[in-house]
């Protein structure tokens, strides 16, 4: 039996055991694994057994490429908030392991919450609705709002997926975060959107607007911690 560092709190665990026993985290994300072919290695191993290139060397020249790849932020306002542009790979990642499943994940819970859980809309409100002109939001705006919720250390990724009137938010949080704190993290993404999308600002609660919202906070295995929607007539989330 060996003793290995937990990828998600740092602590060492056995790497017989199925899950991290301090934070939860499964020890299959945790095992060190060869940067070029996947290979499961050994922490002592010097070289891939397999693909025979030496970690060293081969860690040093991918931070190279990350740093040449990294793009600083713009001076403006608004670009003052926003992160180093990721690499065109890094993006598809992204996109391929966490926005995907999650935007097909929330498209059909939003909508059954939507048709079912609020009686005060009716095919009236609906049909106005499909009249009045929509704002978009912005990619800018997007980028500001991700990147502030992204600066809590407990968030490793966000997303924003707007389709006319309705706005999808999804949050990934490390495996140490509660059913309470998720939604926290949520109300505060909820919060953060519609104040910087020009729809009514936010007080003591969220408060009705122009947008439906719908937030789901997932852990990075896809594992849903917890899903809430605001409708635009309600002041505020139902969990």
């Amino acid at each position: 039996m060996a003793l290995i560092k937990c990828s998600e709190c740092g602590k060492e665990i056995s790497d017989k055991a199925e899950k991290c026993v301090h934070c939860g985290c499964p020890v299959e994300l945790t095992k060190a694994k060869c940067p070029n072919c996947g290979f499961e290695r050994s922490p002592e191993d010097q070289e891939c057994p397999k693909c025979g290139i030496i970690y060293s060397k081969f860690e040093t020249v991918a931070a190279k490429k990350r740093t040449a790849e990294q793009i600083p932020p713009k001076q403006s306002t608004l670009a003052e908030q926003t992160p180093p542009k990721q690499s065109m790979l890094t993006k598809r990642i992204n996109i391929d392991k966490y926005v995907l499943p999650i935007v097909g994940v929330l498209t059909c819970a939003w909508i059954l919450i939507y048709v079912f859980s609020d009686p005060a809309i009716d095919k009236t409100d609906k049909h106005q609705a499909n009249i009045t002109p929509v704002q978009n939001i912005s990619d800018e705006i997007k980028e500001s709002a991700i990147y502030e919720i992204k600066r809590n250390p407990m968030v490793k990724d966000a997303a924003i997926v707007q389709d006319g009137k309705d706005i999808r938010l999804a949050i990934i949080v490390g495996y140490a975060t509660s059913e309470r704190k998720a939604k926290e993290l949520g109300d505060g993404f909820m919060r953060l959107v519609k104040g910087l999308s020009g729809d009514k600002f936010p007080g003591k609660e969220i408060g009705t607007g122009e947008y439906d919202y719908m937030i789901g906070v997932y852990y990075p295995d896809k594992k849903r911690v917890a899903l809430g929607a605001k409708v635009r007539s309600s002041p505020h989330i139902t969990w």
